[in-house]
Formats: structure tokens, C-alpha cells, sequence
């Protein structure tokens, strides 16, 4: 059985793999004007690796909503928390109404993820699916922020440290697009 530390930093984990994929996906999803030579010449893997990062992305930031009880997730979590009698109460409710807060997007989430993903419905448009949860590109990177600003909350309350963000990775596909384009122009 996980400490409540190892569930905490098990969850930590899990929204920077969503923040790493959403930031590689944006990039392939949104800079292809900069980069349309080296999509196009390496069309198979820009293709798949753009629908991973997104699957990935999603995938983990259900997995911090996930409302089942036996999940490792900012739900079980803070109702173990709720539980310890020595948690302190202010943290606990400022905790549950982050979560509260995010609750609409989170939603949009798990209705991708059911219908398209995990639970592919057969009988469903993709492109319909998508519009009718009405999601935006920014909903989450908002959702990233949120789970982090919630988890780094408790961190901080718990270990007197919040979880650095990252800095590097959009940095470093621009690189490697870079070294592709370069490399394509020798």
C-alpha cells in the first residue's frame, strides 16, 4: 500500500507527463508554418507522434480526475487527506475547491476519453465528439496549470517544496525541429 507521500508524488508525475505532452503536441499542432518542410518529409512520424502526445496528455490528465475509488488520483487522494486526522483542515478545503473549480474542463476530459479513446464508440464522429464537448487548446494547458497549482499545494503544505515546472522541453523540440531543417537544407 502507497504512502499518502508516494500518492502524492505518484500524482506530481503524472500531471508533468501531461504538461510534457501538451507542450510537444502544441508545438506539432500549432507551428507547422515554421516547420511544414520537416512535417511534410517526415510526415508518418510527425502523424503519430502528434496523436500520442495528445492520447498521452489526456490519458494522464484524466487519470488525476479519475472519480473512481480505487484510482490513483487528486480524488483519492484528498479524500485520504480527509481522513488524517492531523491534515490541516485550511489546506484540505482550499484543495477541494481547486479540484471543484476544475470540474467542467476535467469533465470535457473524460468524455474524450471515453468516447474516442479508451471506450472508442464506434457510432461516433470524431470530429462531432469534439465539438460537442467544445473544448479549446487552452483548456488544457489550464487544466495543467490547475492540477499543478492544487498538487503544489499540497506539496508545499506537506514537504515545504513545490514541484519545479518544466523548462526545457519546448525548447528542445524546437531544437531538434531546428536540427531537422538544417540537416534537410545540407
Amino acid at each position: 500500500m502507497n504512502t499518502f507521500d508516494e500518492h502524492l508524488e505518484e500524482l506530481v508525475q503524472t500531471a508533468n507527463v501531461a504538461e510534457l505532452n501538451y507542450k510537444i503536441w502544441w508545438i506539432y499542432k500549432h507551428e507547422p508554418p515554421a516547420y511544414g518542410a520537416i512535417f511534410n518529409r517526415y510526415l508518418g512520424f510527425f502523424r503519430v507522434s502528434r496523436h500520442a502526445h495528445f492520447v498521452a496528455m489526456l490519458m494522464a490528465l484524466y487519470k488525476l480526475g479519475d472519480p473512481h475509488r480505487d484510482s490513483a488520483s487528486v480524488r483519492t487522494l484528498l479524500c485520504e487527506a480527509a481522513e488524517a486526522p492531523a491534515f490541516d483542515p485550511k489546506v484540505l478545503s482550499s484543495a477541494q475547491t481547486r479540484l471543484s473549480a476544475l470540474e467542467p474542463r476535467w469533465t470535457k476530459i473524460r468524455t474524450l476519453r471515453h468516447k474516442l479513446f479508451a471506450h472508442r464508440d464506434r457510432h461516433l464522429d470524431y470530429d462531432a465528439v469534439l465539438k460537442s464537448v467544445a473544448i479549446k487548446h487552452d483548456d488544457f494547458r489550464d487544466l495543467v496549470d490547475q492540477f499543478f497549482g492544487l498538487l503544489n499545494e499540497i506539496l508545499y503544505y506537506r514537504q515545504k517544496t513545490t514541484w519545479p515546472r518544466d523548462k526545457s522541453t519546448e525548447r528542445d523540440t524546437r531544437r531538434m525541429l531546428e536540427a531537422l531543417k538544417w540537416q534537410a537544407a545540407k
